[in-house]
């Protein structure tokens, strides 16, 4: 009896000790698990996602770069690496500066030549920031410094082809750890030029997080076969769990609403521009929740007796930031007749090497006669830092001044959006990626404003302009 005891003891000892291992084991791989993510010696050393306390999903504009041959862009580890008289290698060619300049303006860009005639290199964003440098150099620092993007070595994206799944996974990471919630993806309804970027993402999952997308059209008025065109590109893409909604309607952004217009139509008015939007549904299979561009530049085209009726129209209006005369464009009030209105906000803006290619692909004086724009709202971490934390305050506290737009995730909980000018628009210089002059700093000023502004007590301000003064003495 005594021995079987002694064997049932022993066996209920191994039991326990198996099962004590076990849950260990499955700690350590918690454990694991929960570690930051490494991305490289330059990453910022609190690595823990943000949580989100403040009511808020910030959504960043992403330019979806598709570029091939990426290789020739990589000016790294050479300050000056062209001379005015000097050979260069350019797509693995020995030439001169110029003959590098002049195959970045004529020459074209094989995955978008297939979609549209103007798929040309010069107005890709890693064209853009090549050309702009070559000419930097060759005018002996006559123009300024622009960011450049961090090295891959570094835990740096590097010149990346959004079509690759490794630079969507990291920007994604990237993003949900510095207080990024997700994406509005740049597209064009004429061509869909860069919807191999987003249909990648539709299919992998990258980057993770909620999304929707921006038709940047700015050309001739669309038509009908090209809005058809689009609708019917909307039908899938809105079918993703992770597209964001507005009582159950997918929300589309759009730049420049006068070119939403069907053929024959004369004028930019609540009718044309209504019968537009309802060919795009039609063909998307399901209503929409449409938000217009508000900025002079994008309102423009719209005749003034007209514009209280077009305001009407769509279901809510956003500022543009880069149109705006301050670094706080988007805590200005919405233009009068907007009744639902959603801000944003800058990263940062310096346009000229998007304007300098453009610039030296129409005049034959070329960079000469240039005079680059400067804004330098946002375009150093620590001013970028000040005016997130404000205005994150800001769009916490002015509920009581205008009515946002609660947007749905994928599980239907709400959230008001506010909206960042840009992820990677390296053309312009509005970047939060990780780059070489100011490392990962932009980002961490993006989570630092986050956690320290979903603290702060909101004031009992009864009119605009207090709260308004209120949240600049407090940034």
């Amino acid at each position: 009896m005594w021995e079987t005891n002694d064997v049932c003891v022993a066996y209920v000892r191994s039991v326990l000790v198996a099962l004590s291992t076990v849950a260990f084991l499955r700690l350590l791989a918690t454990m694991k698990q929960l570690q930051p993510i490494d991305t490289g010696d330059r990453a910022p050393t609190v690595a823990a996602t943000t949580t989100k306390t403040d009511g808020l999903m910030v959504l960043a504009y992403h330019f979806p770069i598709i570029a091939t041959n990426v290789q020739k862009y990589d000016l790294t580890g050479n300050s000056r690496p062209y001379q005015d008289e000097g050979v260069v290698v350019y797509g693995g060619e020995n030439v001169t500066v110029f003959e590098a300049i002049r195959k970045l303006r004529h020459s074209k860009n094989p995955t978008l030549e297939r979609k549209s005639p103007n798929g040309t290199y010069s107005f890709m964003e890693w064209d853009m920031v090549l050309h702009y440098e070559l000419i930097k150099n060759m005018t002996g620092g006559g123009l300024p410094e622009i960011q450049l993007p961090l090295e891959k070595s570094k835990g740096g994206l590097g010149y990346y082809d959004n079509i690759d799944i490794d630079t969507r996974r990291r920007q994604g990471e990237l993003a949900r750890r510095n207080g990024v919630d997700g994406f509005i993806y740049y597209t064009q309804a004429v061509s869909l030029a860069w919807d191999d970027v987003l249909h990648a993402r539709l299919e992998d999952g990258h980057p993770a997080g909620p999304f929707a997308v921006m038709a940047v059209d700015e050309g001739r008025p669309l038509g009908n076969r090209s809005l058809a065109f689009f609708g019917n590109w909307l039908r899938k893409v809105i079918a993703h769990p992770d597209y964001i909604r507005v009582d159950g309607r997918p929300v589309v952004y759009l730049y420049v609403v006068a070119k939403f217009l069907l053929d024959g139509a004369r004028e930019v008015s609540a009718d044309t521009v209504r019968q537009a939007l309802n060919l795009v549904e039609r063909e998307a299979g399901s209503p929409l929740y449409w938000i217009g561009s508000s900025s002079s530049y994008c309102i423009g085209k719209f005749p003034k007796k007209h514009r209280p009726g077009i305001f009407k129209e769509l279901d809510a209006w956003t500022g543009f930031a880069p149109h705006g005369d301050g670094c706080m464009k988007g805590h200005d009030p919405p233009p009068n007749g907007v009744d639902v209105y959603t801000p944003s906000y800058l990263t940062g803006w310096y346009p000229a090497p998007r304007g300098l290619a453009w610039f030296n692909s129409k005049h034959k004086a070329g960079w000469k006669g240039y005079r680059p724009k400067h804004n330098s709202c946002g375009n150093t971490p620590e001013r970028f830092y000040q005016i997130m934390h404000q205005a994150l305050v800001y769009e916490r506290c002015s509920g009581n001044f205008f009515k946002g737009t609660p947007v749905e995730d994928k599980t239907g909980q709400l959230w008001n959006p506010l909206t960042l000018f840009a992820w990677n628009e390296w053309g312009e210089q509005a970047v939060l990626e990780p780059s070489l002059s100011n490392g990962f700093s932009m980002l961490d000023s993006m989570k630092r404003a986050r956690r320290d502004a979903s603290g702060v007590t909101c004031p009992n301000a009864t009119r605009y302009s207090d709260l308004s003064k209120w949240a600049q003495e407090n940034a």
